[in-house]
């Protein structure tokens, strides 16, 4: 776009199911209940998928260690319900 702002298109996966539901609790820009999609901003940066087999073994099970210990924090959180938030017209 002319300001530098940029998005992408999140497709889901063919297989996510219900598919009606599977992008309208996303954040997003502008999404489709019919179609499932929705516009994302784009995160600059390098795609790790490009870098990997080039980095020193070190650092990729430095990676890999943090990426463990962030995604188990939510783990420890104690939550009353769980879920997904839709508008009521979509459910």
């Amino acid at each position: 776009m002319r300001d530098g702002f940029l998005f992408v298109v999140r497709d889901p996966y063919p297989a996510t199911q219900p598919k009606d539901l599977v992008v309208a609790s996303d954040n997003g820009f502008f999404w489709s209940h019919g179609t499932e999609y929705v516009f994302v901003e784009l995160v600059g940066g390098t795609n790790l998928g490009d870098i990997w087999f080039d980095m020193p073994e070190k650092a990729r099970i430095t990676i890999i260690t943090k990426l463990v210990e962030l995604e188990s924090r939510p783990f420890a959180l104690r939550y009353p319900a769980s879920g997904s938030l839709y508008y009521v017209k979509d459910v």
